[in-house]
This record gives structure tokens, C-alpha cells and sequence, in this order.
């Protein structure tokens, strides 16, 4: 049995079930988004593995039976209606606890893909630069800062700057998602700067680029494909702007330097499963993240 742990309205866990359909794999798909108004859970924290989980269509299966665990990009909870604020913040908290405890368990007893502290390493946009540079990549000068006149500053250095958010770029959840992609600044920007007072972020200059690499590592694994972003003029600077405006890129399988393959495995980034990415150029490459 297969776990997908994510939200009732991705994509992406909707095409690995589908491929697992056709492999006849058996699969459970828990939707936090529908938890604890229309799923239900239960189990013994000394005894996990005879406790169950229920999904809102009333399939039920025995956390015994799961052995792997796949978690791609859960939503918040579905809370109960006429909640006050601090109720909801109480039973957000109550329903974090108890998933935490789920997948802690299941993680010592399932492989798992994407295990929720890897998954906030990964996530940790300077960590992973400062992982990379000491690993041998090339990094951009970054500036990390909520100040304006630092960011005029940087600005004023370079000829072409970028920004991008410190945390991941997504607002909502379900079909209501905004999604903040990286943004070359123009001069409008520029000159409402001031506004990144409000709420830091990271600026670049900007990196030319020929495609990106997105590198996926599973296990010992190392999964490497080009995405040709520069075939659409709207996903040049940042090709997860295909998601949002349904432009289907390119995906080719790359060959990684030996030296960069090498440094790939798990050990050297502190997480083992969420995948990373790099500019690629015609000298060098620039490493960026997911």
C-alpha cells in the first residue's frame, strides 16, 4: 500500500496516481485538506500500525498496511465552519500534532519520499546556497533584506536584477493558489522599493541561462532532466510559470558533470528526496533552487 499524503486539487499527485493505476499498485491517498471535517484518523502511539485512517469517501485503511509514503505539497486543514480565530489557531494546532505523529511513525517504518523535516531544509533558501557554494557551485551574489535603500543599493550594481520570496511562492490553497513567480525587476519596480519593508525577500542579478536543470534525488538516486524554459518568452525568467499558465516545456534527460552527480547524494545537502535546481550556462553553472 502506497500512501500519497497532499491536497485534494494537485496535479502532479493526480498523474503518480494515475501511473499507479496503470502499474496496478494498491494506493491511499490522505487529503490534509480534508482532514478532521471529512477524514478521520486513529491510532495508538505505542501501537501505530493497528490504528487507521478514513478518507471522505468512507475508504478506510489500517496504517499496518502502508508501506511507502509519498508527501507532495499538503494544504492547510478543513476546519470546521464558525470557528473564531483563536478556535481555529487551537484545532490547527491539534490537527498539526496528530499528523506530525502520523507520518513520524510512518516514517520509521516506510520509505518515505519527502519526510516533512528534509522537506523544510529543503526549503530553506540560504541554507541551500551556502550548501551549494561549499559544494563547489557557482552562487550569485544574494542579498537577503526587507531594507530599501540596501536593495537600491544592490540594485545599482547590477544591470538586471531579480526577486524572489523567501518562502515557498504559493498563496492559498486549491484552485484559489496565487503562485509568486520570479520576477525581473523593471524600473516600476524599482521605484516602489520601499515596499519591500513590509516583507523581505531575496534579489539576484540575473543569470542567462540556457535551460534548467531539475535534479530529483530518491534513496542513492540521482534523476536529472532539462526543462527548456527559453522556448516560451513567459517562462524564461522563471519556468514554473508553465503551472499557472498551462505552457507545456520541453523535459529532456541530462547528463550531470560526474563531479556534480558526485556531489549529489544525500549526505552533502542534509535531505535525500526533494529536488533541487541550477542554471545551466555555456560556462559554469549557477545553482538556484527549487
Amino acid at each position: 500500500m502506497i500512501l500519497v499524503v497532499t491536497d485534494a486539487f494537485d496535479d502532479t499527485a493526480n498523474a503518480v496516481i494515475a501511473a499507479l493505476n496503470d502499474r496496478g499498485a494498491p494506493w491511499a491517498r490522505f487529503n490534509l485538506g480534508e482532514f478532521p471535517e471529512r477524514s478521520l484518523a486513529g491510532f495508538d502511539p505505542v501501537r501505530p500500525e493497528e490504528g487507521f485512517f478514513q478518507d471522505g469517501a468512507g475508504e478506510r485503511v489500517c496504517w499496518g498496511a502502508v508501506r511507502a509514503t509519498w508527501i507532495w505539497h499538503p494544504a492547510g486543514f478543513g476546519l470546521g465552519p464558525g470557528l473564531t480565530p483563536d478556535q481555529a489557531r487551537f484545532v490547527q494546532s491539534a490537527c498539526r500534532h496528530a499528523c506530525r505523529a502520523i507520518l513520524a511513525f510512518l516514517r520509521e517504518r516506510t520509505f518515505m519520499v519527502n519526510p516533512l523535516d528534509r522537506e523544510a531544509r529543503a526549503e530553506d533558501k540560504a541554507l541551500q546556497l551556502r550548501t551549494a557554494a561549499r559544494l563547489g557551485l557557482a552562487v550569485p551574489e544574494t542579498l537577503v533584506t526587507n531594507a530599501p535603500e540596501a536593495a537600491r543599493a544592490f540594485c545599482r550594481r547590477h544591470p538586471q536584477v531579480v526577486f524572489k520570496t523567501l518562502n515557498p511562492p504559493r498563496l492559498g490553497a486549491g484552485p484559489a493558489v496565487s503562485w509568486f513567480s520570479t520576477r525581473l525587476l523593471g524600473p516600476e519596480d524599482l521605484a516602489a522599493l520601499d515596499g519591500i519593508r513590509s516583507c523581505p525577500g531575496i534579489f539576484q542579478p540575473l543569470v542567462p541561462k540556457r535551460f534548467d536543470l531539475r535534479v530529483t534525488l530518491v534513496g542513492g538516486r540521482v534523476f536529472p532532466v532539462e526543462i527548456h524554459s527559453q522556448d516560451d518568452p513567459a517562462t524564461a525568467v522563471d519556468f514554473r510559470r508553465c503551472w499557472a499558465e498551462g505552457i507545456r516545456l520541453p523535459h529532456r534527460v541530462h547528463a550531470l558533470p560526474e563531479p556534480v552527480r558526485a556531489g549529489a547524494w544525500p549526505g552533502s545537502w542534509g535531505w535525500s528526496t526533494a529536488p533541487w535546481t541550477w542554471w545551466s550556462r555555456q560556462r559554469g553553472s549557477t545553482c538556484s533552487w527549487k
